[in-house]
């Protein structure tokens, strides 16, 4: 099956309006920031919703300092068990399931083990690719998430 390129324009706008610096150099994509920064987020595209980019500015805005508010975010089962996911490492992330999530900054998550949904997990891993378990770990290798053979993700991140 051939992949099809996806646009990745809402996904830089969201790290960008958290405060990373956004480069492309030969086809690759840095991102910087010495410290992220809560902001309102405006997430919806000219084809609606999209999933990554709702997952990768989640779990920035999850370290941000302050508060963010994702509008336009979306509401994939995938999404809400990241959500679920990350609430249950001490995040405190309302509107998991919503177009609109609120997000207060987190210092430091707690490690844990999590039953993944069934239709989470399959849809992530066929739909999707598997992407969020290991973008869980944007932070030089201060996270660690793991699937076991239980179907369930084990994880620590820790901020600074």
């Amino acid at each position: 099956m051939r992949h099809r390129a996806r646009p990745i324009d809402l996904h830089l706008k969201g790290v960008e309006q958290l405060g990373a610096k956004v480069t492309i150099q030969h086809g690759y994509v840095h991102a910087k920031a010495s410290k992220l920064k809560g902001a309102t987020i405006h997430l919806a595209g000219p084809h609606g919703p999209s999933v990554g980019a709702t997952v990768n500015v989640t779990m920035a805005a999850t370290a941000a300092e302050g508060t963010t508010v994702i509008e336009g975010a979306s509401s994939e089962p995938e999404v809400e068990e990241l959500v679920r996911f990350l609430n249950a490492m001490g995040a405190q992330i309302e509107g998991g399931g919503t177009s609109r999530f609120v997000i207060p900054g987190k210092k430091t998550l707690k490690a844990f083990l999590i039953p993944l949904s069934p239709t989470g997990w399959k849809r992530n891993l066929h739909d999707r690719r598997g992407h969020y378990p290991w973008r869980c770990a944007p932070d030089q290798g201060r996270t660690q998430a793991f699937r076991s053979r239980n179907g369930k993700i084990a994880s620590h991140w820790r901020n600074g």
